[in-house]
Parts: structure tokens; C-alpha cells; sequence
């Protein structure tokens, strides 16, 4: 888990914690909500991911919704 800007609690279900690490760094301030809206509607912002990242989702067909 990378906790973002001004969130210094992270509710992790009790049977999960022993599954979860926090990450230590520092963290865009944008949720994977966001990330996943923004994808589905057909925008891109490389500023957001890695480019290696991107690359994976787009050449994958990630988040897309026309059905496949």
C-alpha cells in the first residue's frame, strides 16, 4: 500500500494484514479510482503512470468498455 498526501491512516481488512505491506516514499496524490476512471474514459496521463506501465494497459486493451 503507498499511503498518499494527507492520508496517514489505511483501513486494511483484518484477514489481509498479514498480506500487506506499506510502502515507504513519496506518492502522487491520485487515487487508483481516479487512474481507473480516467482510463476507462479514454485518457492517458503518462504523468500519472510509468510510461512502461501505460504501455502495458494500452497494448493489453486494460479498462476498455466495448465488451472484450
Amino acid at each position: 500500500v503507498g499511503v498518499r498526501p494527507g492520508s496517514e491512516k489505511v483501513f486494511i481488512r483484518k484477514d489481509w494484514q498479514d498480506r500487506v505491506f506499506r510502502l515507504k516514499g513519496k506518492f502522487p496524490n491520485y487515487s487508483s479510482r481516479e487512474v481507473r476512471q480516467t482510463l476507462h474514459d479514454g485518457m492517458l496521463h503518462v504523468q500519472v503512470l510509468p510510461e512502461p506501465v501505460a504501455e502495458y494497459i494500452l497494448k493489453m486493451g486494460l479498462y476498455r468498455d466495448d465488451g472484450q
